[in-house]
């Protein structure tokens, strides 16, 4: 999880560089597959599936729509994934969140920290 973290973060402090900060979200959200893939079976990851799946999906969900600014067109497809996310949080591992409160707690923080 950190790993995508300071992913995320490389990608937010690249500003205006679309082509490096879409890069940056990738390597984030690649990362975040690899934590959601080794959730399926978690005693052999030792993950505590719980707490992890709370704080990936909003971070996963606040990354796919700073890759979608990343991507001008493409808006509509990206926004069908986050939809897919929350249905995917809600159903696969009973996760409720606000999407739009998570993803500015999770921008302001990432502001405070760079």
């Amino acid at each position: 999880m950190a790993r995508a973290r300071v992913a995320l973060h490389h990608a937010i402090s690249r500003g205006d560089d679309l082509k490096a900060c879409s890069r940056e979200l990738q390597a984030a959200l690649n990362h975040y597959a690899k934590i959601l893939d080794d959730m399926a079976s978690p005693m052999d990851a030792g993950i505590m599936d719980g707490e992890v799946i709370a704080w990936v999906l909003p971070e996963i969900h606040f990354a796919i729509g700073k890759l979608s600014a990343c991507c001008p067109g493409d808006e509509p497809h990206w926004e069908a994934v986050q939809k897919a996310l929350i249905v995917l949080g809600e159903v696969q591992y009973g996760v409720y969140y606000n999407p739009s409160e998570e993803s500015q707690r999770i921008g302001r923080g990432i502001l405070h920290a760079i």
